[in-house]
């Protein structure tokens, strides 16, 4: 039930979890990630299945051995961060950032149990029951806990190997504060914020933060590496030592930015509708599931430039996309006579577009379909 952290490459992810599952493929990789041991699932399977409470049960005597050995050899009695690796965490399309249970400078083995114990309870906490819920993902999960060598941290914080916020992937963002990370993680402080370029330069950040240009140097080249080995663009978690030795945390993917297109050699277009209903912030959920069902009416239109009949969501922002960059001509498809006879009437434009003319395609079917609306409630008035 306890496998050092090393050893969890190539364990299932039922049994470590998606964060251990992560850091022992980095160690096996070359990445500095702390030493520690991982807590599988079947400890917290056998607590479960005693059908008493997760911070009440009493645990086997050779799994509390287990626990107070691997602790005493890791630490020698110091302190240590006890984590939690969910299985249903640091997934493609669900990082559950923030969502389970993290506790920092864990000093002795009674305090090490009891930290255990609540990250096996942070699985069912309110919060992420609705993010399991709102994502559709495992829904009788397990969790694995994780525990390291704590870093006695300098300055640390996070890494984004693209920009999370413009959604683009050649940037890097940097979040950092003096101390532990956690402050930056919890928004505890207001850190310093730097933004790096395609060839590692600086494009924004104080001159007087926590980073020099060296250490921005590495979290540059180590992001870089990060997102080559996994394949995609990442969001990771730092520190330096006070000796000036850089950490890695944790890594996972970055899953909110809007997904590359399979084909890359082909251009695309992107029909935004947040900016067509005069939006510029993401929809909440129920603000997205709204405006899918009340925009069902356009889909026959918007499929006829070649547009996607569905709305891809991207956290709030919602797109119709093609996989042309003009519709409907491109895509060997015919536009219908009057969509065509209009469109050769603004031909002589210089800012005609297919998009410009689904626009105002769309915007008078829809006043149609309102003034039939009303003289039906007229007519049964």
């Amino acid at each position: 039930m306890i496998l050092q952290l090393a050893e969890a490459r190539g364990c299932p992810r039922d049994l470590v979890g998606g964060k251990a599952a992560n850091l022992a493929e980095m160690i096996s990789a070359g990445f500095p990630v702390p030493e520690g041991f991982c807590i599988t699932t079947a400890a917290y399977r056998q607590i479960l299945a005693n059908g008493a409470g997760l911070l009440t049960t009493p645990l086997p005597a050779r799994l509390e051995i287990g626990i107070v050995e691997a602790y005493e050899r890791l630490s020698r009695g110091g302190p240590v961060a006890v984590r939690s690796s969910s299985t249903a965490e640091d997934l493609p399309d669900a990082s559950f950032a923030g969502q389970y249970d993290t506790f920092l400078g864990v000093q002795g083995a009674d305090e090490v149990l009891a930290a255990v114990r609540k990250c096996w309870a942070s699985l069912w906490s309110d919060r992420a029951t609705r993010y399991r819920a709102a994502h559709d993902t495992d829904r009788a999960p397990a969790i694995a806990v994780i525990v390291q060598r704590l870093v006695d941290a300098e300055c640390a914080g996070v890494l984004y190997t693209a920009n999370p916020v413009s959604g683009k992937r050649p940037e890097i963002v940097v979040d950092a504060a003096p101390g532990l990370g956690e402050a930056v993680v919890s928004g505890a402080v207001t850190p310093d914020h730097y933004r790096l370029g395609v060839e590692g330069e600086t494009v924004e950040g104080p001159d007087d933060g926590c980073l020099t240009p060296s250490r921005l140097g590495e979290l540059e080249a180590v992001g870089r590496s990060l997102e080559k080995h996994f394949g995609a663009p990442q969001d990771a978690e730092w520190a330096f030592d006070g000796d000036g030795g850089l950490w890695l945390i944790q890594s996972r993917h970055i899953t909110t930015l809007f997904p590359v297109p399979e084909s890359a050699g082909e251009p695309r277009a992107y029909w935004s509708v947040n900016v067509y209903q005069g939006i510029s912030r993401p929809f909440t959920p129920m603000g997205a599931s709204m405006i899918r069902e009340r925009q069902r009416g356009m889909a026959v239109y918007m499929s006829a430039l070649g547009f996607s009949d569905e709305i891809i969501d991207v956290d709030g922002w919602l797109f119709w996309t093609s996989p042309t960059a003009c519709g409907a001509r491109r895509s060997g498809r015919r536009w219908p006579r009057s969509w065509t006879a209009s469109r050769r009437r603004r031909a002589g434009s210089s800012n005609s577009s297919a998009a410009t003319i689904a626009f105002l395609r769309c915007r008078r079917v829809l006043k149609r379909t309102s003034h039939r609306r009303n003289g039906a409630a007229a007519g049964n008035g």
